[in-house]
């Protein structure tokens, strides 16, 4: 049984991990029937390597990263989207990275998105053009674009919302139950 929820932006718990097993310690007072948070991916893990693990990629924060060829003049690419698409941080540093995951950071990628512009605007121009056509060429090699995959998921979405039916557990509470 999974007694732990994950979500980066709502830790009340601190994990560690060591030769004689994982310890996990509350950062705040956890009530009873409070839900018990902490994050899945750690410092610095990223949505892919998060959804290749467990099955999901959380809402925010989410940190994306690819290899490019070395060849067009740099070789790896990040960007950390946060909260409500509230902003995006190209190239973050591993001071900001590395909190992703922490209860120490959870405060930081919450207020994330004032700080993003200053950031941002200190990147050269070199630096913007080579991202801009890094990103153009990974979006270009996918099989669909992201309208198509709009169509898709809107499609999908529609077939569960046909396909699914409201009944109650054994409680008395609602649920979704998909046919």
């Amino acid at each position: 049984m999974d007694l732990l929820n994950h979500h980066n932006g709502l830790l009340n718990t601190q994990s560690q991990a060591d030769s004689k097993g994982n310890t996990l310690t509350a950062t705040s007072k956890i009530l009873k029937g409070d839900e018990i948070f902490h994050s899945y991916g750690g410092s610095g893990t990223t949505s892919s390597e998060l959804f290749r693990r467990y099955g999901f990629i959380e809402s925010w924060p989410q940190l994306y990263a690819w290899t490019a060829n070395p060849a067009a003049g740099r070789s790896e690419f990040w960007f950390l989207l946060l909260e409500n698409r509230a902003g995006v941080i190209l190239y973050p540093q591993e001071d900001v990275t590395s909190q992703i995951g922490t209860t120490e950071g959870t405060e930081w990628l919450t207020d994330a998105s004032t700080t993003t512009g200053g950031h941002n605007e200190g990147l050269t121009r070199q630096s913007l053009a080579q991202f801009y056509r890094s990103a153009s060429h990974v979006l270009s090699s996918l099989p669909t674009s992201v309208k198509e995959d709009q169509a898709i998921l809107t499609g999908l979405l529609n077939q569960q919302k046909r396909t699914s039916s409201r009944g109650t557990n054994k409680s008395g509470e609602e649920k979704l139950v998909l046919e």
